[in-house]
């Protein structure tokens, strides 16, 4: 497998967010192995359809093959782009306002 700038868990940062709220409800849902998919495991197709019937979706793990690690790292360079994009100062943001006949990106 390639080897990636980051681990598939802390793409751009993620794990220096703050801990998600202890006073808010969460659920568990599964976690499905892309390559158990991939594979078409009798296991894995009914941990889907059983999360379908009661959760309504599931999280696919993309770390457990090469595929799945260049999708996690095409969208951590799409992250990084983002934040590129965003640091530009406004004025050159603004330039290219589409809104530029009364309405306005800033809401």
């Amino acid at each position: 497998m390639a080897s990636f700038d980051f681990a598939p868990d802390i793409i751009n940062g993620w794990d220096k967010l703050p801990a998600f709220p202890s006073d808010i409800e969460t659920i568990e849902f599964e976690t499905i192995s892309l390559k158990s998919l991939q594979a078409r495991e009798e296991a894995t197709i009914r941990k889907i359809i059983n999360s379908c019937k009661t959760v309504g979706f599931i999280r696919v793990d993309l770390s457990d093959t090469k595929d799945g690690m260049q999708m996690l790292a095409a969208a951590n360079e799409m992250f990084k782009l983002s934040q590129r994009t965003f640091d530009l100062p406004d004025e050159l943001l603004l330039a290219d306002d589409v809104f530029r006949d009364g309405e306005s990106l800033l809401g």
